[in-house]
């Protein structure tokens, strides 16, 4: 599942690159992952929502300005908890599409 491995490259990018500035790669990186979650999940409004918060997130913690307010631990802490909630979601659709039909 495409959408998993996006996840983990948000967590590793957050893991590999500086915050506090405007880091223009690390953003890019996120913004590709983002796609392409967006792109296999359709129309869920659940996982359009929790991407634009993490969008949100991403974008001050890697601002040289915005981080300042929120404190840079604590927007990394936001932003993993919606990559969690993201994959907690994408598991169950997963389970629940694969999972067998009852006939009637």
């Amino acid at each position: 599942m495409k959408s998993m491995d996006a996840i983990e490259m948000i967590r590793t990018c957050l893991k590999d690159y500086t915050c506090g500035w405007k880091n223009t790669e690390a953003l890019t990186v996120i913004g590709k992952a983002v796609s392409e979650i967006r792109a296999e999940a359709g129309s869920h409004v659940y996982v359009r929502e929790k991407l634009g918060r993490l969008t949100e997130w991403t974008d001050k913690l890697y601002s040289p300005r915005k981080h300042v307010a929120w404190g840079i631990d604590r927007l990394r802490n936001f932003i993993l908890s919606e990559c969690y909630c993201l994959e907690m979601y994408l598991e169950r659709i997963r389970r629940v599409s694969s999972s067998p039909t009852l006939s009637s």
